[in-house]
């Protein structure tokens, strides 16, 4: 299978995480995703100028009902999780994959850690979007998550979007099955990373797809128009 990798910094980044202590903290999950040479989380974040972590505890998506490999629709459950982690808060998504029907909305300055073989999957053709931050948000973490289409379905999706967003970071994720559309849809971003992420070439109709990668600035030209930068 074909993968197009987009590559924002020198270094493609390796994820995997182990297994955690109930009560770990943030900072504790980081530390163990490696990437290459045994580089450690903080490590990259501290050479790439991630956000700082804080010392909140994480909250896991089974914990509100998600129960992953089920074949149950898991939308209401991820979405509670999303909700009741709050501004800021810190979600973990155990191994597994997820269905949503519908798509999620993350919250402010929330971290979405997705441990290794963690998959969020569309289960409906009603489903426009996999994950989002439905509005105005700031300081968004998202790691390793795998946003799947499905190959089943055939009907327009766009895998992740975010509006008026300052300071997101997409680090080690994958996509997977698009239908025309873009893989990622930032409208009005700024100081935005996307780190090690992969794209892969998997198209259900490639003749109508667009760009894997959709990005409007969030700073306007004098006239008043958004700003196109599709620089990577």
């Amino acid at each position: 299978m074909k993968k197009i990798m987009l590559l924002l910094v020198a270094a493609v980044l390796a994820f995997s995480f182990s297994s955690l202590a109930e009560n770990a903290t943030l900072p504790d999950i980081l530390v163990r995703i490696a990437a290459q040479k045994s580089v450690s989380y903080r490590e990259a974040a501290n050479a790439f100028s991630l956000p700082a972590f804080g010392e909140s505890v994480w909250m896991a998506v089974t914990d509100f009902g998600a129960i992953p490999g089920d074949s149950e629709d898991d939308s209401a459950s991820l979405q509670q999780a999303l909700r009741s982690a709050g501004y800021g808060g810190t979600v973990f998504f155990p191994a597994g994959e997820y269905l949503i029907s519908s798509c999620l909305e993350y919250q402010q300055g929330q971290t979405l850690v997705f441990e290794d073989g963690a998959v969020l999957k569309r289960s409906d053709a009603s489903c426009g979007c996999l994950l989002s931050n439905g509005g105005e948000s700031a300081a968004t973490v998202i790691v390793g998550a795998v946003l799947d289409g499905n190959e089943a379905i055939a009907s327009p999706l766009i895998h992740f979007t975010a509006s008026q967003t300052d300071g997101l970071t997409l680090l080690g994720c994958v996509f997977r099955n698009g239908y025309s559309q873009h893989y990622v849809e930032l409208q009005g971003a700024k100081n935005t990373k996307i780190i090690g992420c992969v794209f892969e070439d998997t198209f259900r109709n490639p003749e109508s797809r667009y760009e894997y990668v959709h990005l409007a600035a969030m700073d306007p030209l004098p006239d008043g128009e958004a700003q196109e930068n599709a620089v990577c």
